[in-house]
């Protein structure tokens, strides 16, 4: 598993344009700044029902999708756009090695499907460096264990959602 929580991750958001229109240039500057600060594994914490979440050691990256859909049917010059569902991904999630974590996770995905999604909500945290203050989360909805894995090491748990929302604390 890698545990090296000083490696350099990315927070990446591609936004595609529906329409493009041209303007006159504003009287004002916008100031960007010239390097952001870096996110850092470390920086994440995630909560899932009452299961042990203290041990993580990775969580893999994954991408959230949603398309739009042209409304071709109307007779307006611009046809109208609009989101379709959004693509929820499966959470990829990596223990260190814990026997106890291991039987708390493995005993929740015995269990039937309903009663997991009934108790597996939570929350992926995004904290500041400290972990003292939260920036924002993504709330998980009706989780339930798709898969997991023991290593010699540690232990991956896929983890399949329903739904999630990003929100402010």
């Amino acid at each position: 598993a890698n545990t090296d929580s000083t490696k350099r991750r990315y927070f990446e958001l591609v936004l595609s344009a529906t329409a493009l229109k041209r303007s006159e240039p504003a009287d004002f500057k916008i100031n960007i700044q010239k390097s952001a600060k870096k996110w850092l594994p470390s920086y994440f914490r995630i909560e899932l029902g009452d299961l042990p979440s203290n041990r993580v050691a990775k969580i893999d990256s994954f991408t959230i999708k949603q398309v739009v859909i042209k409304d071709q049917v109307s007779k307006a010059k611009q046809s109208a756009v609009v989101p379709s569902s959004v693509e929820v991904p499966n959470l990829k999630i990596t223990f260190s090695a814990s026997d106890s974590h291991y039987r708390a996770w493995n005993a929740m995905s015995k269990k039937p499907v309903s009663e997991q999604k009934r108790l597996l909500s939570g929350k992926l945290i995004l904290s500041s460096s400290g972990g003292t203050s939260e920036f924002t989360h993504m709330k998980l909805y009706e989780a339930r264990i798709a898969s997991i894995q023991k290593g010699e090491n540690s232990f991956t748990v896929t983890v399949a959602l329903s739904g999630m929302r990003f929100s402010n604390p």
